[in-house]
């Protein structure tokens, strides 16, 4: 039975499981083993050909742009034409290397890898490095980086990793948050809970419906409100990531209850190191 279901597997029908006899013994035990195993494959498999297709959707709208930039610039011999078809190439091309530099980084993190630079850092470090970045962007658009920081939260971990899943969270918010005047506060907060180190994110923004929460945190996700904003659907993504490859976990709430502007509160938990 099990050399029948393997050929079926190797056939390329991924859903067989071996079958069980229900007598508890060292067969069966194997059997329930192996199952596990297929439905890790399987699922590792489907999440595979998702990410596939979503790579090729998005990074074929930004390649069809640059090339219809340089198609036009090539019909004329308007300088200023030129000029501008070389800046919108640029941008595009800024884009994709952000894209990719996004899949390098997870890439990077995967079970096994990277953990070379892992160091004893404090984390309030972090945050406060990605607050003198991006108070001044916060503030251009009328809002206000608001931060509360306890000292001496130390964690083993990678430091430029780290300030990247900040930058990515703090980047989520400039472009979806819609921070203004009427909403203008962003909050970055450190604090010790127990023997954890406990990050806030939050913004006063439209907020991520309950529903949606753990649909945004998979690769290439991008609601549909958010489409129309540059981005590829990798940042919660990656920071999820980043968060997992430190021991941590990550949790989306709201903000504060408020129906049309509830806000998204990121809730990050890391083990401290003593």
């Amino acid at each position: 039975a099990i050399n029948r279901t393997s050929e079926n597997i190797m056939a390329g029908d991924l859903s067989q499981r071996i079958p069980i006899s229900g007598s508890g013994d060292e067969m069966d035990r194997l059997a329930i083993g192996l199952n596990d195993m297929l439905s890790q494959i399987q699922k590792l498999m489907a999440e595979l050909a998702g990410v596939t297709d979503n790579i090729a959707h998005d990074l074929k709208t930004p390649l069809t742009r640059l090339r219809a930039n340089i198609e036009s610039a090539l019909r004329t011999n308007n300088k200023t034409e030129y000029s501008d078809a070389l800046q919108n190439t640029l941008e595009e091309a800024d884009d994709l290397l952000k894209t990719f530099n996004a899949l390098l980084s997870l890439s990077r993190i995967e079970p096994g890898k990277g953990r070379s630079d892992m160091e004893r850092i404090d984390i309030g470090t972090i945050l406060g490095d990605a607050a003198e970045l991006y108070e001044p962007l916060v503030e251009d658009k009328g809002g206000r980086l608001e931060t509360r920081i306890e000292p001496r939260l130390t964690l083993w971990g990678d430091k430029q990793l780290l300030l990247q899943g900040v930058s990515n969270m703090l980047d989520n918010i400039l472009k979806y948050a819609d921070i203004s005047s009427a909403h203008p506060l962003v909050q970055l907060e450190a604090t010790r809970a127990g023997d954890q180190a406990k990050l806030i994110i939050a913004d006063q923004g439209p907020g991520i419906p309950a529903s949606k929460r753990e649909e945004v945190l998979k690769r290439f996700t991008r609601l549909d409100k958010s489409r129309t904003n540059p981005g590829s659907g990798l940042g919660l993504s990656l920071v999820k990531s980043i968060v997992e490859f430190h021991g941590g976990s990550l949790k989306l709430e709201d903000t504060r209850e408020h129906k049309k502007r509830p806000g998204l509160k990121l809730v990050i938990m890391f083990p401290l190191k003593s």
